[in-house]
């Protein structure tokens, strides 16, 4: 029939993006970092509980930065796809002292993206690194009072993802004290609900490191992929 191959049918993935989205060729899309019930940590386009509102580690530290913490996210691709410009985070963390008198803290968080093919990780886009902060006379157990959100770019990226592939986001927290074998800890928030973390002294007034909080503002970790839109 004459005409019939004019209007084709739609492409589902359209659906998903706005006008503008098509117009540049690249599309958004948001997804949440959690933690799930078997341990993973993964990026989900979905909001709900992580299983654990955020991940911490007690270390150590000295005069000099050194790595304190670090977490992984995980997205595999169930179909091809084609990541293509400026990926943006935003990532919640915290940490406290632990251990008496107050002390000068220096923080700073790193962010960087990773293809994975089943066998090997290869860096994707430049290592994006936060400002670093200054919090001074941070006094033990200080209930979050350390705590920032990271924004982060990870600009000129272009790659192509088979189904199977991966892209890896690793965080990871450096610090350092005005003094030598201070112990901290610190962590990243990763809870697409954004629940507080409420974690208080026990009742009986002892103070032991995991009862407090690292972070009691925003919980949620936010991650916009840009997907380079096949019509």
């Amino acid at each position: 029939m004459v005409g019939s191959n004019l209007l084709k049918p739609k492409n589902e993935f359209l659906a998903n993006y706005d006008f503008n989205d098509i117009a540049n060729g690249t599309g958004y899309e948001i997804y949440y970092g959690i933690r799930n019930a078997a341990g993973e940590y993964i990026l989900i386009p979905t909001i709900v509980a992580s299983e654990d509102i955020r991940s911490y580690t007690n270390i150590s530290v000295d005069t000099t930065f050194e790595k304190a913490h670090e977490a992984q996210f995980d997205l595999s691709f169930n179909t091809p796809r084609r990541i293509k410009g400026k990926l943006f985070i935003s990532q919640p963390i915290g940490m406290m002292v632990r251990e008496l008198g107050d002390r000068d803290i220096e923080m700073y968080a790193t962010a960087e993206a990773f293809h994975y093919d089943g066998t090997t990780f290869t860096q994707i886009g430049s290592t994006q690194t936060s400002k670093t902060w200054y919090e001074y006379h941070v006094p033990q157990y200080s209930k979050g009072l350390y705590e920032k959100i990271c924004s982060f770019i990870i600009d000129g990226l272009d790659k192509n993802f088979k189904i199977g592939e991966t892209i890896r986001l690793r965080i990871r927290v450096y610090i350092k004290s005005n003094a030598t074998s201070v112990d901290v800890k610190v962590g990243v928030a990763h809870d697409p609900i954004s629940r507080t973390d409420t974690t208080q002294r026990s009742s009986n007034g002892s103070a032991t490191p995991n009862d407090y909080p690292i972070i009691v503002g925003e919980t949620k970790m936010e991650v916009q992929i840009p997907f380079k839109i096949e019509t």
